[in-house]
């Protein structure tokens, strides 16, 4: 059960950091002032806590109340993979690649 949550918060954090933070390339283009390295590494640190936190969640549901009822973990499942979509929109935002 765990493994699931743990590919999910770690294809974020991936994202995060190894796609999207170095678009150096994609931000001179379009003027933006969430563009640069500095407040492109502050939205990706404010980002991968809220990530981390929702693993935590996710963890503590399987680990406890999970167990006896398999929906609960389900949901917080999906909760995370909600969670690692919108950090990863909210980042792509904040680098002027999509529309905020």
């Amino acid at each position: 059960m765990l493994v699931a949550a743990t590919l999910i918060a770690a294809v974020a954090w991936a994202a995060i950091w190894l796609l999207i933070v170095p678009r150096a390339v994609i931000c001179p283009g379009v003027y933006t002032m969430s563009c640069a390295d500095s407040d492109r590494s502050v939205h990706a640190v404010a980002w991968s806590v809220v990530v981390a936190a929702a693993y935590a969640g996710t963890a503590a549901v399987s680990l406890t109340v999970g167990r006896r009822r398999p929906w609960t973990w389900l949901g917080s499942l999906v909760t995370l993979a909600l969670v690692a979509v919108v950090s990863c929109l909210a980042m792509l935002a904040a680098t002027g690649r999509i529309a905020s």
